[in-house]
């Protein structure tokens, strides 16, 4: 019976352990001050005008749309970037300075994939990113960039409401004009929102 109590202790008890590691955090702002510090938790929502952080005199907010990178990480763990970019190309409109945070899930030479959510959280030494909406409607954004480039790409949502091929399909020829090859590849359906990776593959070993 001491054994099974034991037992039944300390599984209850591994979440409150694991959730409760210290979170380093450095935020960069646009005029390149930098923030550092410790919190319990963090957690960011996409659209979210301000971000509040314990410093030695008391928590101070932040406006989203004065920073650029969020860098958090546990003692355990790697660094996570959050990143603010600079302007967006959504749906064929150009947002400057949008609250709208993303992050980097695949670097390649050439052409970079960010995936956003609507809410970043950090739990144990990993980054959640998560969508939210009535019903999973709301999905998670996908953007292109090539690494000089200021400005993320849209090509489309992975939420059941919207087909995504038709924005892959509306970028596709301007934004691979250097590459009219993989452009066609995309206009004839030989590759979709869902073959992104295979896209990003094909311009880093097709095109020039």
């Amino acid at each position: 019976m001491k054994k099974t109590f034991l037992l039944i202790t300390i599984i209850l008890f591994i979440p409150v352990f694991s959730y409760s590691q210290d979170i380093n955090f450095k935020i960069i702002a646009k005029d390149k001050q930098e923030y550092t510090g410790v919190m319990k938790r963090f957690k960011i929502k996409s659209g979210s005008k301000k971000i509040k952080i314990p410093t030695e005199n008391g928590k101070i907010a932040l406006l989203s749309k004065d920073l650029t990178d969020i860098y958090v990480w546990t003692t355990s763990g790697k660094a996570h970037l959050v990143h603010m970019p600079y302007k967006m190309i959504f749906k064929n409109k150009v947002l400057n300075r949008r609250a709208f945070w993303s992050v980097n899930v695949i670097t390649t030479p050439k052409l970079n994939l960010y995936e956003a959510g609507q809410i970043y959280q950090m739990r144990n030494s990993y980054l959640l990113i998560k969508s939210s909406g009535q019903k999973g409607f709301v999905g998670m954004n996908y953007f292109f960039k090539r690494p000089n480039e200021e400005s993320l790409v849209y090509i489309g949502d992975d939420s059941p409401v919207v087909n995504p091929n038709v924005f892959l399909r509306q970028m596709a020829r301007n934004y691979f004009s250097d590459c009219p090859d993989l452009a066609e590849k995309i206009m004839e359906r030989e590759f979709r929102f869902k073959d992104r990776e295979k896209i990003i593959d094909y311009y880093n070993s097709q095109c020039k």
